[in-house]
């Protein structure tokens, strides 16, 4: 590797070190100079684009440029003449959409407001289909999560309708901030079609529920709506439907910088980008657990991608020491318990299993296994903050991870 691609890449680390120590503090941001915060997001945006390819960020840039002037699915033109399923009921959604709102006697500049986080996170897949990244399938799957949050909509906007002001204002700020939460959810697919070989054929298996937004429906039933000035934002954040979106997201995007790095080293990815892998990397930051066979499902996707994706973790522990990895024998452990009989066998392989994926849950939720759906929520969450620290600390180099060079 030569001396300015590692002083490339030790750049890019120290960069997001930096930020690591800054976002603890968000909760104090709102003391802090406007001067400051935007500086703060602009380094965020830089560090996340650090090595993804110049010709989808200048597409996506050039996109969302558009949007800003007309603010519109019509905007998106290779999306808005496809012959799509998906695509036809985003724009009947759309139209719906802006209709409900204009009959809640609500201003253009609220309407906008409610639909334009979805439309720009459609500008990435815009962005994607005109450099030949995605195919039809692909677009099936990446329109999920705007026809979810859609339907999400559709309900709030027709509670607004019968609500007073005070509450009318609270929802349409509501969608205002779920609607942010696309930039997270729809990550994962696009940095897999970035990652997506030429010799790769994309999927043409089932496409995956994206839940993210009735789960969120679900955590913000106790909200009342009659409070004045809700702060939303704060109220989505803090869901765990959100921060699975978030730290999923999270996940995914250091697969793809380690990739980046072992192929930029003249290496074979650190995960190979197969089809069920792609697929995984969309489905992570999309999809809640709520009970033990939406929580399997989700344990499937996290091993395709990082323990068959890493050759059964063989190019993982060739890099780092296996006592990095426990967040990853814990994924094995649970995927263990989820598809296989632990009762098959001598009895001491037996309890030995048994005792494996008990572990496991005590360590994400601090009991041998989830009785409710909170718990199917918490267990994927804490599991998700572990694999993603994990590579984190490969990424960076630390917690004694060593590269090791044949």
């Amino acid at each position: 590797m030569s001396c300015e691609f590692e002083r490339f890449l030790s750049q890019q680390r120290e960069f997001e070190r930096a930020l690591q120590g800054i976002r603890p503090m968000i909760e104090a941001w709102n003391s802090f100079p406007r001067s400051v915060l935007e500086s703060v997001t602009k380094l965020d945006l830089l560090c996340e684009h650090f090595t993804l390819p110049v010709d989808y960020l200048a597409s996506t840039s050039r996109i969302l440029d558009g949007l800003a002037r007309r603010p519109t699915i019509e905007s998106l033109g290779l999306l808005n003449n496809m012959s799509s399923p998906s695509v036809e009921a985003l724009q009947s959604e759309c139209t719906q959409l802006a209709e409900l709102a204009r009959s809640l006697a609500t201003s253009a500049h609220d309407i906008q407001r409610v639909l334009r986080p979805m439309l720009d996170s459609l500008a990435s897949t815009e962005a994607l289909l005109g450099l030949e990244r995605f195919n039809e399938r692909w677009v099936e799957v990446a329109m999920q999560p705007q026809l979810a949050f859609q339907e999400f909509a559709t309900k709030h906007l027709g509670l607004a309708a019968t609500a007073t002001e005070v509450a009318r204002q609270n929802r349409l700020s509501l969608l205002v901030s779920s609607g942010h939460l696309l930039e997270s959810i729809t990550k994962g697919l696009n940095i897999a079609a970035i990652m997506r070989p030429a010799v790769e054929e994309l999927w043409t298996g089932p496409i995956s529920e994206v839940n993210i937004y009735h789960a969120l429906d679900g955590e913000l039933e106790c909200l009342d709506f009659e409070q004045t000035a809700i702060d939303t934002d704060s109220a989505v954040e803090e869901t765990r439907s959100a921060k699975i979106a978030a730290v999923g997201a999270r996940l995914v995007e250091y697969v793809y910088n380690l990739n980046v790095e072992s192929e930029r080293e003249g290496q074979p990815p650190l995960f190979k980008p197969t089809t069920k892998a792609l697929m995984a990397c969309a489905v992570i930051p999309s999809r809640v657990a709520h009970d033990a066979a939406s929580f399997a499902e989700v344990i499937d996707h996290l091993f395709f991608l990082l323990y068959e994706g890493s050759g059964s973790a063989k190019r993982l522990t060739a890099r780092c020491d296996e006592n990095g990895l426990r967040a990853l024998w814990r994924l094995k452990h649970l995927r263990l318990g989820a598809r296989h009989d632990l009762d098959h066998g001598v009895d001491t392989d037996v309890k030995k299993k048994n005792r494996q994926v008990a572990e496991a849950y005590l360590t994400l939720i601090g009991q041998v296994a989830p009785r409710s759906t909170v718990d199917w929520t918490s267990a994927q969450l804490a599991l998700y903050r572990d694999l993603s620290d994990m590579l984190e600390a490969i990424w960076f180099r630390e917690g004694g991870y060593t590269v090791r060079r044949s």
